[in-house]
């Protein structure tokens, strides 16, 4: 809900943003715009900028941006078809670890710009092996130009259990491994798991 936020800021703050927000499936794609289309009703409407058309395709505002929303698709006459025809100086690409075709995000990733002075590309998932979203995290963490952020699910206070009487019997104490992990996690991140 976080990037559907900021997702939503983007293309009404700035004009021209040519976003697209793309998802593993449609009914991921179909949810997310609905979410921005609540949040985007929620808002004062002198906070607003005003919504010229919305679809199931898009959402374009009176500052000339939009935001597409685009899903991998499995079907073989599909595969490398997202965004096709378009180019975009945002991207929020969502759960990029469960893309159904890897095809359809290299041709997303023609299709963005190099020179819009406000381009924005962000990739966002849960971990899924080692596969293209495993790569690219490992890109971002030597590229200057990109950045890796890792947000653990731990940084939550609503993930975790306090450790009051009624609880204590869920503790497990630590094996030496995972006493390893919150370690490295402590080290990498300066997070301590408690």
């Amino acid at each position: 809900t976080l990037l559907s936020v900021f997702d939503l800021y983007y293309a009404m703050i700035l004009s021209g943003v040519k976003s697209a927000i793309m998802f593993a499936s449609y009914k991921d794609a179909y949810r997310i715009r609905h979410e921005l289309t609540l949040l985007y009703d929620l808002l004062p409407p002198h906070k607003r900028t005003l919504l010229t058309s919305s679809n199931r395709e898009a959402m374009r505002f009176s500052n000339a941006s939009e935001i597409y929303f685009l899903y991998t698709s499995n079907r073989g006459d599909a595969k490398g078809m997202a965004g096709r025809g378009n180019s975009f100086n945002y991207l929020h690409a969502s759960e990029v670890a469960f893309f159904k075709s890897w095809e359809d995000f290299y041709a997303i990733q023609s299709a963005l710009s190099d020179t819009f002075p406000y381009r924005l590309y962000l990739y966002e998932s849960t971990a899924n092996g080692y596969n293209e979203f495993y790569e690219l995290w490992e890109t971002a963490k030597r590229n200057p130009v990109m950045k890796a952020i890792f947000i653990g699910w731990w940084s939550k206070d609503e993930n975790r259990l306090p450790k009051t009487d009624e609880f204590v019997d869920f503790f497990i104490p630590l094996n030496p491994q995972e006493r390893a992990w919150v370690k490295k996690i402590k080290a990498y991140y300066g997070v301590e798991l408690s």
